[in-house]
């Protein structure tokens, strides 16, 4: 398995259950760099850990291994447009989805989503992919 595919696998996983490095860390009993690490692609867990991370994230070695994305769907039906358009899909979990599904949204209500997952960017980076979307009240 290729180590970046499996770092931003575990980012995703961590954004998801809105943990901090530093959270994952100590559940880990492991330094907060080290997660880092894995999430950059830049170091490995060793295998006591994947079995570790599995456990924290609730999912089996091999789930955590395949790292597969969940499929978003290539269209969106006029059903989905409108939970969409009303700010209670179930297509929008974290940021990355805002931006994937932007098209379909308003800029006020891409704003407010936004702003409702901010709380789950905990990379400094992660946070270019919103601007687009941010008032400027809301940045301020």
């Amino acid at each position: 398995m290729e180590s970046k595919k499996l770092g931003e696998h575990i980012a995703k996983l961590r954004r998801e259950r809105h943990m901090t490095q530093t959270e994952l860390a100590d559940r880990l009993y492991v330094t907060e760099k080290a997660v880092s690490k894995w999430e950059c692609g830049s170091g490995f867990p060793d295998l006591d850990n994947i079995g570790k991370l599995a456990a924290v994230f609730d999912i089996s070695i091999d789930e955590l291994l395949q790292s597969k994305e969940r499929d978003k769907p290539e269209t969106v039906s006029e059903e989905q447009i409108l939970q969409l358009q009303g700010g209670n899909s179930p297509l929008i979990n974290c940021y990355e989805d805002i931006v994937v599904y932007s098209s379909h949204m308003g800029r006020p209500l891409i704003n407010r989503l936004a702003e409702n997952y901010m709380d789950t960017i905990t990379q400094f980076e992660e946070i270019f992919y919103l601007l687009d979307y941010f008032t400027q009240e809301t940045l301020q």
